[in-house]
């Protein structure tokens, strides 16, 4: 089914009767054969019908246990294809290691550590609604820092860096063969996969999305919301709108599963996307349209020990506003600190501070108790989300904008010419290019047929 879509998919496409190929002949477009095309949406929808049809594969109930059973080797009815890193002598991919959640500091050696390099969007969070259990469990809030006598801690990242939450180490049930072989596997194919291939493939087949399609969506939305159709929303059966109900479903769903990239370009719109992507990446930055309300800051505490099996999912936290910072008992000092987003020198958008605990209820300040209520102070930590803070060495903050009277701003990695995006081009990255030295010039039957844009 997957290899039909993209067979029936946009591609980077060029004239093949002239050699070389004339640069001007570039397109992205389906094949010219219509009847081929919808052939291979059939072939999609028949093949996932009949996955369906034969009921021997369902949603898990909790969308962090199908990630809790790949880091444990366990196998379940929803993950239907995994590619298993177990043992020593495994191939050395590093799943868990490269892609988990960060970390900081001197290991003990029982936890390990992670190599984190990779990071969620900055804007990703934002793109799932309230209540979606897949948020927290595909964004990772928190990295560990690492202590050599034992006493590892949780740490919130601010947006720049917050993890792929999907691999991580702690959810496994030990070490692994070393740091980088975490004995975890890699979902090459998942049920909820299937339901919306057969979903978009019936949407093109019928031009529009039949109840079937419906259904299908609803389903894999239905678990993501526990069941509670009231969130789920309506779905709309429009062709095009459906699409885009498609794409963004994926995005939701199969994140960091190895997929987007090329969906966007079997869909015709990798860079159309990904540059609006950088254009909201900049209204986030400038608090602005669907940004305008997003936490500033955020307060937790440091109380959970990290540890194998670790049921965490993310850090519970505190919204704060610029407001708030006005009734917190901090001084000026601590103030200009957590406004410093990007110099360790006089600030690093962290503080930490005592607020008040009662019945449940959490006061930014001891005045504002209620009198007769008894309040425990407790030691919290604030951080800017918008600031550099986080588990490893980050570019820079989220800032497009110079601030009055401090210089400590680092936009080039968004808006430079080495910024978001920078080495997208049109006609070009929708296809992998063939390297000259070690592929066309060693091999005479490839001369001439290099992509041309290249």
């Amino acid at each position: 089914a997957r290899t039909a879509l993209y067979a029936a998919g946009y591609s980077l496409r060029w004239d093949l009767d002239v050699v070389p190929y004339p640069e001007s002949s570039i397109r992205i477009a389906r094949r010219y054969d219509q009847a081929r095309v919808r052939e291979l949406f059939q072939i999609a929808a028949d093949a996932c019908k009949a996955v369906i049809d034969k009921g021997e594969n369902g949603l898990l109930e909790n969308y962090d246990q199908v990630f809790r059973n790949l880091a444990t080797q366990k196998y379940d009815n929803e993950t239907m294809m995994v590619y298993a890193n177990v043992g020593p002598n495994a191939p050395d991919v590093r799943t868990g290691y490269t892609n988990s959640i960060p970390t900081a500091g001197v290991t003990n050696g029982n936890l390990g550590k992670s190599g984190a390099q990779m990071f969620t969007f900055p804007t990703f969070y934002f793109e799932f609604e309230e209540g979606d259990q897949r948020r927290d469990v595909s964004v990772c809030n928190y990295g560990i820092r690492l202590a050599k006598d034992g006493g590892d801690t949780y740490e919130m990242n601010a947006f720049i860096a917050q993890g792929v939450g999907k691999y991580r180490f702690n959810w496994a049930a030990g070490k692994g063969p070393s740091d980088a072989r975490k004995n975890m596997g890699w979902p090459i194919l998942r049920y909820s996969d299937v339901l919306l291939m057969y979903a978009e493939a019936l949407n093109e087949l019928n031009n529009g999305a039949p109840a079937l399609a419906v259904s299908a969506v609803k389903e894999v939305r239905m678990r993501a919301f526990r069941n509670d159709a009231d969130k789920v929303g309506e779905i709309p059966t429009g062709h095009d709108a459906f699409l885009d109900y498609i794409i963004q479903e994926r995005k939701l769903e199969l994140s960091n599963e190895g997929m987007r990239r090329t969906d966007l370009v079997r869909w015709g719109i990798q860079y159309e996307y990904l540059m609006n992507e950088k254009q909201k990446l900049i209204q986030l930055c400038k608090r602005e349209g669907r940004y305008a309300d997003v936490d500033q800051y955020r307060a937790y505490k440091k109380d959970i020990k990290p540890q194998f099996s670790d049921p965490t999912i993310a850090v519970p936290f505190i919204s704060i506003t610029e407001k708030d910072l006005d009734r917190l008992e901090i001084t000026p000092e601590q103030y200009e600190g957590l406004h410093v987003t990007n110099s360790n020198s006089i600030g690093n958008g962290e503080i930490v501070v005592d607020l008040y605990e009662a019945n449940g209820q959490v006061y930014l300040n001891e005045a504002e108790v209620p009198e007769g209520v008894k309040a425990k102070a407790v030691e919290y930590t604030i951080l800017n989300m918008f600031s550099k803070h986080t588990m490893i060495d980050s570019k820079g903050e989220l800032s497009v904008v110079d601030i009055p009277g401090r210089s400590d701003a680092n936009k080039d990695w968004i808006l430079g010419n080495s910024g978001v995006f920078y080495g997208l081009k049109k006609f070009y990255t929708e296809c992998a290019p063939l390297d000259e030295k070690t592929i066309i010039d060693v091999n005479p039957g490839l001369k001439g047929q290099q992509q041309p844009g290249y």
